[in-house]
């Protein structure tokens, strides 16, 4: 089952990207402004060379050639255009007047087409002022500027899908060992204490997570044969003397002389012998919590047909009421001992609730079996609900039929079927009016999913 969310794969190779895009953008920018400051340079540059040169030949009284390929002006300090004659100027009032002073650099639109305007002033021989005015078109930098940003876009898009790429295969390969673990865990049970996750060659952090989670899988391993030891013990040192101690009992209440009426000690006797059975049974009930706990259930398992174990189960119920078993013969994978813990377990729980009679039936899925045991009782309390399966949980006692419970049937129920990866349900409103609690377990092997 995967989880659901953003992968760090996929969040490596986000910022990846995001990086590479930020950066290329920045750097776009400052060399898309580099190459347009040096395009309008070189062009502020050619044209103040020209009008100089313009200017020179002005001061020195020689009329220069105007058929430089640039456009070119010279005005008079009132506007007139005094080369080439008829002309209109290329400066305004404003523009001139500054001109006549200092230079002068203009962008403007004249007829549709953009020029760079450059005016510089300039003294004739004879002290006169005029205007060198020459523009030229800064077409071939708008031209320029759009092959720039159409090649930075084409080959920034290279850039950027190559780095998300490469990033996508370079976190994947470096994840890969975390994959192989991931994969590893997933098979790992309790029924391999020995398997370990595959670890990285190298030393670097994943490597160290492989070890560290190999020593932890260690410890857990250690700490489960310890607690199998103690189960082992703690099960022979209590039913060994727990069984002395019945069998003394037995042998004392034989040999009581027997009378008419039983007597104090007689019923003392028989009353520990109850009492003793009662705590064998409470210990077995809880060395079989603390087998489930521990992973120690039964392991032998096979298809089981659950009609036929819930019929078993309640023909050899000596119970005050009578059991109905009903449904599909259907058949599910586990332990024939366990699960007819389970269906005796729920059988016994509802006859001590039940009034007049007890109902189980089995039904089947899709991939998957259903035993639901109701009763006619009063059901469960509201608060009983609420953990039904929690263990020394008991319901009213004045609402039982007879006799008094320990609180760990349906726990022992929960127990048995967590660990056939089944599930359990309880709740009021049966069929027969009261409660009822129903299992749900797998038609085929866990290792078929």
């Amino acid at each position: 089952m995967r989880r659901t969310g953003m992968s760090i794969r996929l969040r490596l190779t986000l910022v990846a990207t995001a990086a590479s895009l930020l950066t290329l953008t920045m750097g776009t920018m400052v060399l898309y402004r580099s190459v347009s400051s040096s395009l309008d340079s070189a062009l502020t540059d050619e044209l103040r060379v020209h009008a100089h040169d313009v200017r020179d030949d002005i001061q020195r009284g020689v009329r220069p050639p105007l058929n430089s390929g640039t456009e070119t002006q010279v005005l008079s300090p009132e506007g007139a255009t005094v080369q080439p004659s008829g002309e209109e100027s290329l400066l305004d009032p404003t523009e001139l007047q500054i001109a006549n002073q200092r230079e002068v650099i203009l962008d403007e639109e004249t007829s549709g087409s953009a020029l760079r305007v450059l005016a510089v002033p300039a003294v004739t021989p004879n002290g006169t002022g005029e205007v060198v005015v020459v523009a030229g078109t800064t077409a071939s930098i708008s031209r320029t500027q759009q092959r720039l940003m159409t090649g930075l876009a084409v080959g920034g898009i290279a850039i950027v899908a190559g780095t998300t790429l490469a990033a996508w295969w370079l976190s994947g390969a470096a994840l890969k060992p975390v994959r192989s673990m991931s994969r590893r865990a997933r098979t790992l049970s309790t029924d391999d204490p020995d398997g370990r996750l595959p670890v990285a060659p190298g030393r670097d952090e994943i490597a160290e997570l492989g070890v560290t989670l190999n020593e932890m899988i260690e410890r857990i391993a250690d700490a489960r044969t310890r607690e199998r030891s103690f189960i082992d013990d703690a099960s022979h040192e209590l039913r060994a003397p727990l069984a002395v101690l019945r069998g003394e009992l037995e042998l004392a209440l034989l040999e009581h002389p027997r009378a008419a009426e039983p007597d104090g000690t007689e019923r003392a006797l028989t009353s520990a012998i109850e009492e003793t059975d009662r705590l064998a049974l409470l210990t077995d009930h809880l060395l079989l919590l603390a087998r489930a706990d521990a992973g120690m259930l039964d392991d032998q398992r096979d298809r089981v047909s659950l009609r036929e174990l819930a019929t078993k189960c309640a023909g050899r119920i000596a119970g005050p009421l009578p059991v109905e078993v009903g449904g599909p013969d259907v058949e599910v994978f586990g332990s024939a001992i366990a699960i007819e813990q389970v269906i005796t377990n729920l059988l016994v729980n509802a006859q001590r609730w039940g009034r007049s009679s007890v109902l189980c039936e089995t039904a089947s899925g899709e991939d998957e079996a259903r035993l639901r045991v109701a009763d006619d009782g009063p059901g469960f309390t509201e608060d009983y609900l609420k953990h039904p399966f929690d263990r020394f949980r008991r319901g009213d006692p004045a609402r039982a039929r007879a006799g008094s419970s320990s609180g760990l049937g349906l726990a022992i129920v929960a127990a048995i079927v967590a660990a056939h990866g089944g599930k359990i349900h309880a709740g009021n409103d049966s069929e027969l009016g009261g409660a009822w609690v129903e299992v749900t377990l797998r038609m085929t092997s866990p290792a078929a999913h």
